[in-house]
């Protein structure tokens, strides 16, 4: 499932995004480093909601299998971000960002409980 994310993350060109979240509208206004911490937190957690959002629009339900899997990838992604030992990986780019700038786990607990709640709920995507 690592390859998939990678190659999903790898196809996305975030300099090219036109329609800007009010998260990195607002982190504009910071200093280039802070703005390229909010840039990259950003394209992780856009990532794992697009995964599921883009599941979900070609998708009735969710499986109980694919189910399973979306929920352990979210479980395995925080544990990464929490752990903060991996010095590869698809997250080490996250990793890095979370260790320098010192970004509590707390926002990536909240999302990835929102985003288990996103995976059990049927029916058309959020964003």
């Amino acid at each position: 499932m690592n390859e998939f994310y990678l190659s999903l993350l790898n196809r996305i060109n975030f300099e090219n995004i036109t329609d800007h979240p009010n998260i990195l509208v607002a982190a504009a206004f910071w200093d280039e480093d802070r703005y390229t911490a909010a840039r990259i937190c950003y394209k992780y957690l856009r990532t794992i909601d697009d995964l599921i959002d883009n599941y979900k629009s070609s998708h009735k339900v969710i499986d109980e299998k694919t189910r399973h899997s979306f929920s352990n990838s979210v479980k395995q992604w925080l544990k990464e971000v929490e752990n903060g030992n991996r010095t590869d990986g698809i997250n080490h780019e996250l990793i890095q960002t979370v260790r320098k700038f010192h970004i509590p786990v707390w926002p990536m607990e909240v999302f990835a409980r929102s985003m288990m709640r996103h995976i059990q709920l049927p029916g058309s995507h959020h964003t």
